[in-house]
């Protein structure tokens, strides 16, 4: 029951990131931003099922990094120092794919740590700092890409895509391949100090309310 309630929405929102949105092959290289949180721990499992090279992380702490590395990283860098250890990791190559819901300023460095070829995926804005500006020209210009997702706005206008990757999802967790870690489970009234947990970045992981 616990896996059931936890693996919505960030399971299936980990495998759209890979498999869909930055069209993940066998063989490419990931990094993934927050990857202690509930997105970050299924898209490091997801990553590996899938085939990938080489599984980075970011974390903002080294208890949150040390965490991150149960669940198929090969390293799990602080965000302060991601740039400069993703090139040294990748010999100066850079990563294919980066998955990102930090923003700015994390969201404009990942772009000079992104391969030829390399897409840098964005699925949200937990800094909430202001946006800088892409330009088109810079892009093309270094044979890069960056797309959107959002399993809200896709739930409503192709829900039938969201069914399809649920289902590659729980395949996973049937196969043992995924499993998402709930780190606390609370009662339903202390559902002020779930809130309070989330906002303060302390929690690890899913937290889950129990009625």
């Amino acid at each position: 029951m616990e896996q059931a309630a936890a693996f919505p929405a960030v399971a299936p929102t980990a495998y759209d990131l890979l498999a869909n949105a930055a069209r993940m092959r066998p063989g490419d290289s990931v990094l993934v931003h927050a990857a202690s949180g509930g997105v970050g721990i299924a898209a490091g499992q997801i990553a590996r099922a899938l085939g990938a090279s080489l599984v980075l992380g970011t974390a903002s702490s080294e208890s949150k990094a040390a965490y991150a590395r149960q669940f198929g990283y090969d390293h799990v860098f602080l965000t302060t120092d991601f740039e400069q250890a993703v090139m040294e990791i990748t010999a100066g190559r850079g990563v294919d794919i980066a998955l990102d819901a930090r923003g700015e300023p994390t969201r404009s460095q990942n772009l000079t740590v992104l391969a030829p070829f390399g897409r840098l995926i964005v699925f949200g804005d937990a800094g909430n700092n202001p946006e800088q500006p892409i330009s088109p020209s810079n892009l093309w210009k270094a044979n890069k890409g960056v797309i959107g997702y959002s399993i809200t706005s896709l739930s409503q206008t192709a829900p039938q895509l969201v069914a399809e990757t649920v289902q590659h999802v729980l395949r996973l967790m049937a196969q043992g391949a995924l499993k998402i870690d709930v780190s606390s489970v609370l009662p339903l009234e202390q559902a002020a100090e779930a809130h309070r947990s989330i906002e303060a970045r302390t929690n690890l992981g899913k937290l889950l309310l129990k009625v």
